[in-house]
């Protein structure tokens, strides 16, 4: 009798190890087709966003009075004006003084990165007249009548003729 029961219990252990065995793969297998899934899902999901906001393009912007060269990203569908926008705070230039190229290609502000033809890449040439840069270390006060350097020159004015009346 022991020894039946003994095989019995042997023979359930054994089953309960396949079934248990047999989970563990079906879970395995399950948590497979789930991350397959998900990746998916995502994958999908960044289709749409890019057939929605466009790909980003990669491209250098280049000033070509100071040599400095400046990477920035844009997407397709953007105006152009974003990135010149951008483009001339990163580089400390007065935007509207600017004038962007690619190659012999003069850029309007009014395309688009598609329209212009924007690859990854690129490199966009910036041209700036003389008045076109913002000193950061101005003196000025800011007040378009009144700058810093009139004020010394007047108040030397004002000492040399308190001098002379001595």
């Amino acid at each position: 009798m022991q020894a039946a029961d003994q095989e019995r219990r042997a023979k359930k252990a054994g089953e309960r190890e396949a079934e248990r065995e047999a989970n563990e793969q079906a879970r395995g297998e399950a948590r497979k087709l789930a991350e397959e899934e998900a990746a998916r899902r995502k994958a999908e999901a960044e289709q749409a966003v890019i057939k929605r906001v466009g790909r980003p393009i990669k491209i250098n912007v280049r000033d070509q009075r100071h040599g400095r060269e400046e990477p920035m990203t844009v997407r397709g569908p953007a105006k152009l004006q974003v990135l010149t926008g951008a483009a001339a705070i990163r580089l400390n230039l007065q935007e509207g003084k600017a004038s962007f190229r690619r190659g012999s290609q003069a850029l309007r502000r009014e395309d688009t990165a598609d329209q212009a033809g924007l690859e990854d890449g690129d490199v966009i040439d910036v041209d700036v007249t003389d008045a076109g840069t913002v000193s950061s270390n101005s003196t000025d006060s800011g007040h378009p009548k009144k700058p810093e350097r009139w004020r010394v020159i007047a108040a030397a004015r004002r000492s040399a003729t308190t001098n002379l009346r001595s």
